[in-house]
Parts: structure tokens; sequence; C-alpha cells
């Protein structure tokens, strides 16, 4: 899979909570979901975190109350609750994968070559991004609304 195509990295190091790692999907015309917009509608749709613009630019400015605050569960819970109906490896369900496990799935040990098993392959390689960034601990979150700079 080719890598992190229309998303952001975001680490924010020293907060009171510890380390805050994001991936964001970055806004694309006027669509806050950016690539995820085609998860719009699907069963992956209830995992995708949203949070304020303004949650988030506090936090990017070193207050982080907020954004914590409309966080969620850790990462690796969320991928967790990815229920094995939505989140099974394509290649693991169709049985063409000669290394097939039960981690070939959202969780703490999705494989590198993880393929969510959707119709679109846009939507695949924007799942492929949501699952490995859970795995690292990255917060996966759509940021809405307007934010602000200092």
């Amino acid at each position: 899979m080719s890598g992190l195509k229309g998303f952001s990295k975001i680490s924010l190091l020293k907060t009171e909570w510890g380390p805050l790692r994001i991936l964001r999907p970055l806004p694309r015309d006027g669509d806050d979901w950016g690539p995820l917009a085609l998860a719009r509608g699907t069963e992956w749709e209830p995992f995708i975190r949203r949070v304020s613009g303004e949650a988030f630019s506090y936090a990017l400015h070193g207050y982080t109350k907020p954004l914590v605050d409309q966080l969620g569960p850790e990462p690796l819970i969320v991928a967790g609750r990815v229920p094995d109906s939505v989140g099974l490896c394509r290649q693991f369900q169709k049985k063409t994968c000669a290394v097939r496990k039960p981690t070939c799935r959202p969780g703490p040990e999705p494989p590198a070559c993880y393929e969510a098993s959707v119709d679109s392959f846009d939507l695949e390689e924007a799942l492929y991004e949501v699952v490995m960034a859970w795995k690292k601990g990255r917060y996966v979150l759509v940021v809405e609304g307007p934010e602000f700079s200092f």
C-alpha cells in the first residue's frame, strides 16, 4: 500500500495526559473528511472520531483539555471494536492469503498487507491508513468546523 495520501500526522508530545498522536484526514474541496469521505454512511463511519475545530486548534497551541474531552477511547480500543464482519482482511475472507491469521483485522497486530473489504480502492487505501494508525496508537480524527491560529 502507498503511504499517507491525504493525511497529516500530528504529535503533541507534551500534554498533561502524555503524548497524543493523531492522524487527520486533510480536507478536500470543503469536505472535512478528505480521503475518508467514502467512509461516511458505511459500517466504518462509527469508528472515525469527530472533534471540533476549536478543540483541535487549542490543542495545537498547547491547551489539550478540550480535545482530550472529545477523543473517546484509546486507538487500540476503537480498533478492537471493529467487528470481524467489517474489519476482517479481504484476503483472509477470500482465503487467498497463505499467511492468514486471526490478527488480520484492526487491532494491535494487523499485518502490513491488510486490505479492508470494501468496494472502492480509494476507500481501501484510506482505511489502511486508519488501521495502521490505530496499530501505532494514533487517534484518527476528523476535524469539523472552524479552526483558528494565534
